[in-house]
């Protein structure tokens, strides 16, 4: 396992929960030869998500929020989806991304974060000259 996915495995998760639960989502990390990839379950969660890259530094920040729903008509209720709120910072200062080539999406209650290799990190294949 290389250093930035070691670092990435036991560098704990800054969570701000909204309950007495912690929060710690569901997470996939994939190295490719050319990227890295980051899959984070985090439902309902839609325009509550901030992903950015700073000196080196990615942040993942989610929240979802649902207190501001109208109750006006609700007779009863049973909350059973908790809301959350929760923060990661990751350093990227040895894994060689291309920092501002990383791009996010989120489909179907994932977050998906592809960091792109630098040339440099990536595998190159040498010529081997046959006298």
């Amino acid at each position: 396992m290389n250093d930035f996915m070691y670092r990435f495995f036991n560098t704990p998760w800054v969570t701000n929960s909204r309950s007495p639960l912690d929060f710690a989502p569901q997470m996939d990390v994939t190295e490719r030869k050319s990227s890295y990839e980051i899959a984070v379950a985090a439902p309902g969660a839609n325009s509550d998500i901030d992903v950015s890259v700073e000196d080196n530094t990615l942040t993942i920040e989610l929240a979802r929020d649902t207190s501001d729903v109208g109750t006006d008509d609700v007779l009863s209720s049973h909350k059973g989806i908790q809301d959350y709120s929760f923060n990661r910072k990751i350093s990227l200062e040895k894994a060689s991304v291309e920092t501002e080539k990383i791009t996010s999406s989120y489909k179907n209650g994932i977050l998906s974060i592809i960091l792109p290799k630098a040339e440099t990190a990536q595998p190159k294949k040498i010529a081997v000259k046959v006298e």
